[in-house]
C-alpha cells in the first residue's frame, strides 16, 4: 500500500512539505517566553512578565550583593524539546551576572556574581545577552538591551578646605 502511494508524483514532496511546514512535524526553535522578578529590591522589570518582545529593557540597582537570585527567565518551546540557556557575550555583563540553566524545566536563573558599582563602571548601561539551545540544532539569542544601572546615593560627601568659618555682623 505505501508503495503504491510513493509511486504517485509528488507523493515525496508532500511528505517532506508537512515535515517541514506542519505543526508537532518540524524542528521549531525556542523562545524567551517570560521573565520573573525575584528580587525587587535590586531589580525592576517595568515591561512586566512578557520579555519576548525584541526590546525589553532591565533596572538593576548598583551595590547588589554577589550570589543574589535577580530574575528567571522562562523560555517555551512548540515541540516540547528541554532549553538550557547560556550567559554570553563580549561585554562587562559576562563579569557581573551569572546564569544557572535547568533544561528540563526549560528555566534559567540570573544571579549576581560581583558588585556593580555605577562610578566604577562609568557606564549606566550594557547589554544581557542569554542563547537558548533546544539541543536540536537550534541555537536562538535573546539581546537585553539595554539594561540600565541605576545608580543609588553610596559615596559620602566631602568637604575640602575644612574648617568652614563665618561671621555674619
Amino acid at each position: 500500500m505505501i508503495q503504491q502511494i510513493l509511486k504517485q508524483p509528488g507523493t515525496v514532496l508532500a511528505i517532506i512539505w508537512l515535515s517541514l511546514v506542519q505543526p508537532g512535524f518540524g524542528n521549531l526553535p525556542p523562545a524567551v517566553s517570560r521573565c520573573e522578578n525575584l528580587n525587587s529590591t535590586y531589580v525592576t522589570l517595568p515591561g512586566g512578565e512578557d520579555c519576548s518582545g525584541s526590546s525589553y529593557i532591565i533596572y538593576f540597582k548598583e551595590e547588589i550583593p554577589s550570589g543574589v537570585p535577580l530574575m528567571r527567565i522562562v523560555a517555551a518551546d512548540a515541540d516540547g524539546d528541554s532549553v538550557s540557556m547560556q550567559l554570553v557575550g563580549a561585554d562587562q555583563a559576562t563579569y557581573f551576572f551569572r546564569l544557572t540553566s535547568d533544561s528540563a524545566s526549560r528555566t534559567a536563573v540570573l544571579y549576581s556574581s560581583g558588585r556593580l558599582d555605577a562610578e566604577s563602571y562609568n557606564k549606566i548601561s550594557m547589554e544581557l545577552q542569554i542563547t537558548l539551545n533546544d539541543g536540536n540544532l537550534n541555537i536562538i539569542s535573546k539581546l537585553f538591551n539595554p539594561v540600565i544601572i541605576t545608580d543609588i546615593n553610596d559615596n559620602k560627601p566631602e568637604f575640602l578646605l575644612q574648617p568652614y568659618r563665618w561671621e555674619i555682623p
